[in-house]
């Protein structure tokens, strides 16, 4: 006698079932895996293209200033000394602002802020005034041949840091040299 085996025994279907399970499981990890990649990437993409456009418009607009040499607080260090290590803030002026008004970036626990502008949220940074005039001096007082100051243009380094949460930090930097130089604004 024939035996006829038109279907499935429930074994054969619970193998069948289990193993795509394993199979589904296995793709829904990857999918997940893909995406909070993408997803981190998006993050820092998004980061670095806000930090860029930041760091781009103070560059150009620290080009085009220059800073005010009877106030030792705008482009030069108020303690009389080069710091190697930065500092928070620089005050310079628009050479294409009428009024002729001082503007100061600064680093704080908002971000980058343009007076009470925030620029960039959450960063970290600093500036690199070099050379740097001391209070009490102008350019005019500095001898010729002073290696320190050579040419009497100022440049300014900028550091901005931002953690976007991956462990690696984001860091862009640029140097500029200011158009405008020393210039006394009175």
């Amino acid at each position: 006698m024939k035996k006829n085996k038109k279907g499935m025994t429930l074994v054969e279907l619970m193998l069948a079932i289990f193993i795509m399970t394993i199979i589904i499981m296995s793709a829904m990890s990857i999918a997940s895996i893909y995406l909070k990649g993408r997803s981190t990437i998006k993050k820092s993409q998004d980061n670095i293209e806000e930090m860029s456009l930041a760091l781009n418009m103070l560059a150009k607009e620290i080009r085009m200033s220059n800073c005010d040499t009877d106030d030792s607080d705008r482009c030069s260090f108020n303690d009389n000394s080069f710091k190697s290590d930065g500092r928070q803030s620089i005050t310079v002026v628009d050479n294409n602002d009428i009024e002729g008004d001082p503007h100061t970036y600064e680093f704080d626990a908002a971000g980058l802020k343009k007076g009470n502008d925030i620029l960039v949220s959450g960063v970290t940074g600093k500036f690199y005034v070099f050379p740097n005039i001391s209070e009490g001096q102008t350019p005019g007082s500095i001898p010729d041949d002073d290696p320190y100051f050579s040419k009497r243009v100022p440049r300014i380094t900028i550091m901005m840091e931002k953690d976007d949460g991956s462990g690696q930090p984001i860091v862009l930097q640029t140097t500029v040299s200011m158009r405008g130089g020393y210039q006394d604004v009175n």
